[in-house]
């Protein structure tokens, strides 16, 4: 960047980066049967960027070249792709040649404008050898291609060909190159450690209506809308029936049938029967796609986002909002607005309340999901049992078998049993639902179990890190033009991007991008903000003293100053800190992505925590006032200023929640060291007696 002139060297750059095959950006005409007679695909060379990101991202701490199956006091356990039985029977048939790279795929129809008017089909691409975190990260997913908006009057099955063109355009490298016989290719990670590679379909991620596109099946209102198994529309809420999974080899037979059939009559006739397009699909010339285990249509995954919480979710939530009377709804307002008053219930990102229980239709997913972990609190209403139980078992479903670390065979066998008694609770609460719960999005809940044990936890394969990717790559991009040849300024952008990557490799001197990627993606120990305020204890004058005093009371402060002196600190300055990285799912792990706790001088913004038993302290729970740092013994030491509840052994009988009685008396505060806090908890007041606490048992 030396000499670098911004008047005359902005726009020589512009030029540089003009989109063509010198920045590996490539331009086919893709042909439809429409007025506008072709639509321009942009695409890369996907070879190139399987080079380039296993290149990147094997300098991330927790990516994996090998299988190890996961096995604890002979149990088998299911987490990552690296002990899935996939992975393991394709590292059993490739590792004499060489390695296995699991490549995840995602496509989906994206809004580029808010009114929704302008829009695109971007093609993402990642890989399962790579953690699930660090897939968020710049370089762990690759925008590989981007397919203008299909127009909608367009039939279906062109829009099926259509699509299915452009994706085998850069796909067929790929199939190509996962044949044994002659395939494969050569990989280098960041170490300068050669390998012989063969990419194979690991996952498609996308929803259901764009599912349909990738395996060439018609969409919910056909006969047999699943696109993975046979399932008929009238039986899809009858999750016991057995299932008839589609294959590549009777999906090829299917299409020769079509081929050779003599009318358009019997034509149709076999397009109704199997709900099938007569489209070649992009699954079929995979390596081992005919096998059971390699079976293609196994990898277009559901998607839990689309099927719990904007899925079967979604649906409950409006037949609720349909049920509820103004005086119902008046009691779950001032419950919610109660609630979400209450940290860390406001990190969940809790919609607005009137908002939510009148139309449900324009939340989030993540909006959804903290819902999720609330409503089964304020939803005991006297004329609604059969709900109440209803919305219990998803939440606790939810919580069980989606949000768990692992899976054993045992745990599946009881996620099969769940899901029959919660499809059946959520019938029998809203019997009047329009379809009778005859929709995809629960008959999908058949295959997760399956999917599980192939493909590894649903979190693995969600289309939540890929549709973020889409704010970056596509979005931004678009929205910083005039709406006028989209496409090219989105793929300039990203050309850009790219350049001034490459330029900050070459400058950084010693530190390589690689070096940089990997310094960046290691987890810490953990975080602490740098926002901290001066706190003098027992100063009257102080702001800060006075504002938690004012707070929290008087003796309830005095007894901290008394128990930092028990404790030998001599310095009346503490740092008193707003945030603090807690550790999620109850491990002693603090991570870069921990949840943060607020403990700010508010009533709201007080944090619940649970406490290691080994700490001081009798009680297990306690409330966290007063987080912060001070010197001992020339070393830095971190503590927490704790309020114990004290556990009643009676439990909830509505929401099955463990009881919780705030205590009284003097030794129900400590101090407590940093260490011995282990997770976020959720505590709040029950309903019906409000000098009760509940530990929520739904937060995850």
């Amino acid at each position: 960047l030396e000499g670098w002139n911004s008047y005359r060297d902005l726009e020589k750059f512009e030029q540089d980066c003009e989109v063509g095959e010198e920045n590996e950006w490539h331009v086919a005409e893709i042909e439809i049967d429409h007025e506008v007679g072709f639509l321009t695909f942009k695409h890369r060379s996907i070879v190139k960027v399987l080079l380039a990101m296993f290149k990147t991202m094997s300098a991330v701490s927790g990516f994996a070249i090998e299988p190890e199956e996961w096995v604890v006091d002979g149990e088998r356990r299911y987490s990552t792709p690296q002990n899935t039985d996939w992975m393991l029977m394709a590292w059993e048939r490739v590792k004499k040649l060489g390695i296995v790279l699991a490549i995840i795929l995602f496509s989906d129809q994206t809004n580029l404008s808010y009114n929704g008017r302008q829009s695109a089909h971007p093609f993402v691409m990642s890989m399962g050898n790579i953690p699930e975190w660090a897939r968020w990260l710049e370089g762990g997913t690759e925008l590989v291609g981007l397919l203008p908006n299909i127009p909608p009057d367009l039939k279906p099955e062109e829009k099926t060909r259509a699509f299915q063109q452009a994706a085998d355009i850069f796909i067929e490298p790929l199939r190509r190159l996962s044949k044994l016989k002659g395939g494969g290719l050569e990989v280098e990670d960041s170490a300068g450690v050669c390998y012989r590679a063969f990419p194979l379909l690991y996952a498609y991620v996308t929803d259901h209506p764009e599912s349909c596109k990738v395996t060439c099946t018609m969409a919910c209102n056909s006969f047999r809308p699943c696109s993975i198994c046979l399932a008929e529309k009238p039986r899809l809420a009858e999750v016991e029936d057995p299932i008839v999974l589609r294959t590549v080899r009777d999906q090829g037979r299917l299409y020769k049938q079509m081929e050779s059939a003599t009318t358009k009559k019997k034509l149709s006739a076999l397009r109704t029967t199997y709900s099938t397009h007569f489209v070649k699909s992009l699954l079929w010339d995979w390596e081992f796609a005919k096998t059971i285990w390699g079976n293609t249509y196994l990898a277009v995954t559901p998607d839990i986002m689309h099927i719990i919480e904007q899925g079967f979710w979604l649906h409950a939530m409006k037949c609720l909002v349909k049920k509820l009377t103004p005086s119902e709804r008046k009691i779950l307002l001032e419950r919610y607005k109660l609630l979400k008053a209450i940290t860390p219930a406001s990190l969940l990102r809790l919609p607005q309340a009137w908002v939510y229980f009148t139309t449900t239709a324009n939340f989030s997913a993540s909006e959804h999901r903290a819902m999720m972990q609330v409503l089964p609190l304020i939803i005991d209403l006297p004329e609604r049992v059969h709900i109440r139980r209803a919305i219990v078992r998803i939440a606790d479903w939810y919580k069980e078998f989606i949000r768990a670390e692992y899976h054993t065979d045992a745990s599946l066998i009881r996620m099969e049993t769940a899901t029959v008694v919660m499809v059946k609770a959520l019938v029998k609460a809203f019997p009047n639902q329009k379809s009778k719960w005859h929709i995809v999005k629960i008959h999908l809940l058949v295959h997760l179990p399956a999917t599980i044990r192939a493909r590894g936890l649903p979190q693995e394969y969600s289309s939540n890190t890929y549709e973020h990717s889409h704010k970056t790559t596509v979005k931004r991009p678009a929205r910083g033009t005039n709406w006028k040849n989209v496409g090219d300024r989105i793929v300039k952008k990203h050309v850009q991007h790219a350049v001034v990557r490459q330029l900050s490799c070459e400058v950084g001197g010693d530190k390589t991008y690689e070096t940089a990627m990997k310094e960046a993606c290691t987890v810490g120990r953990r975080v602490l903000t740098k926002t901290h305020k001066r706190m003098v204890v027992g100063d009257s004058t102080d702001p800060m003293w006075r504002s938690y005093v004012a707070v929290l009371g008087k003796p309830a402060m005095d007894q901290m100053a008394s128990h930092l002196k028990l404790a030998g600190v001599k310095t009346q300055v503490l740092q008193v800190h707003t945030a603090l990285a807690i550790p999620p799912h109850d491990r002693m792990e603090w991570t870069a992505k921990g949840q943060f706790v607020k403990a700010s001088p508010s009533q709201r913004n007080f944090s619940d925590v649970a406490i290691n038993p080994a700490g001081k302290g009798a009680n297990w729970y306690g409330r966290c006032l007063v987080l912060f740092h001070y010197d001992k013994d020339g070393a830095t030491k971190q503590a927490a200023y704790i309020e114990y509840y004290t556990e009643d052994r009676q439990v909830c009988h509505v929401t099955g929640c463990r009881r919780l009685l705030p205590t009284r008396g003097v030794d129900n505060y400590a101090i407590m060291d940093a260490d011995c806090i282990l997770s976020l908890v959720h505590v709040v007041p029950c309903c019906k007696d409000p000098d009760v606490r509940l530990l929520n048992r739904f937060v995850w």
